[in-house]
């Protein structure tokens, strides 16, 4: 097992940094449930629920990363955290963190292992054919050559494609955290497009458990509005743009979950209990 050594790659500054009648109602005071108060998921329980209802698609690998931006070193400085730890020694650990997200969704299969290595890049996913150089999608794997040696020195995982020119990317180690950023394409190595699957089996996720997850409304913050955040990503139409995952419930996501809850019957009230969550994650209302 390999385990790089030195400081995180920053390369050049990034572009940017980005941190009715009829219808059933959502509000528990409304609807009967259980007024008892309801912690925020933690980050077990949000990765779960992202691979039981999101399965391994892009979308729910991106919203598991977005829940980790900030996430640094203990102590600062020193290549050493939970992903390194996980991976079982400390160094460079951009790589190490897309190993560690995807295997926290059950889904390490898919990038063949976990990796440290950054050089190693083409090496790993040519031979399986998802090694590319052309147009970059969403979950695409992206590898950078900052320094124009011809070999990479610095991974993340594409959120989006901003404009034919620049991707937004979310990245560990770099300047020491995860972190989302904005890259123009001409330091682009490679992408690698793992053979991502449909959305999750979420048969086990039973009216007692929908119940479990806390009512969010606008203002709210934390793993729950990240996770609701992915999963409104994942039921999204081609026309729809995806959602910043920031784990901040804002005027965007209350219009996302207005649309959702108009679709279904749903008082579109912008909050999200029992009956919208069951939506998300079974794809109907069972509440």
């Amino acid at each position: 097992m390999t385990v790089p050594s030195g400081r995180a790659f920053d390369g050049p500054a990034p572009i940017e940094v980005t941190r009715g009648a009829g219808v059933m109602p959502d509000d528990p005071d409304q609807s009967g449930v259980s007024q008892e108060p309801v912690p925020d998921l933690d980050e077990a329980e949000h990765a779960a629920l992202l691979a039981a209802a999101g399965g391994t698609t892009a979308y729910a690998i991106i919203a598991y990363e977005a829940s980790q931006i900030g996430t640094g070193e203990s102590p600062p400085g020193s290549n050493h955290n939970k992903y390194t730890s996980w991976y079982g020694g400390d160094g460079a650990w951009c790589f190490m963190f897309q190993s560690y997200a995807f295997d926290r969704l059950g889904a390490l299969h898919l990038i063949f292992g976990k990796h440290a290595y950054v050089p190693d890049f083409k090496a790993i996913f040519k031979p399986h054919g998802e090694f590319h150089t052309g147009d970059p999608k969403s979950g695409d794997l992206v590898a950078f050559d900052f320094n124009g040696n011809g070999e990479p020195e610095h991974i993340g995982i594409v959120e989006k494609v901003v404009s034919g020119s620049v991707i937004q990317t979310i990245e560990g180690n770099t300047s020491d955290h995860v972190m989302r950023r904005t890259r123009s394409r001409s330091y682009v190595y490679g992408y690698a497009t793992p053979e991502y699957g449909a959305g999750g089996d979420a048969g086990d996720w039973t009216e007692k458990i929908v119940r479990r997850l806390p009512t969010l409304k606008p203002g709210d913050t934390g793993y729950a509005v990240w996770t609701l955040q992915g999963l409104l990503n994942a039921r999204a139409d081609g026309e729809q743009q995806p959602l910043v995952i920031d784990g901040g419930f804002g005027s965007a996501t209350e219009d996302r979950v207005k649309q959702e809850q108009s679709q279904h019957r749903i008082a579109a009230d912008g909050q999200v209990g029992p009956h919208t969550w069951s939506i998300l994650i079974l794809g109907e209302d069972v509440v």
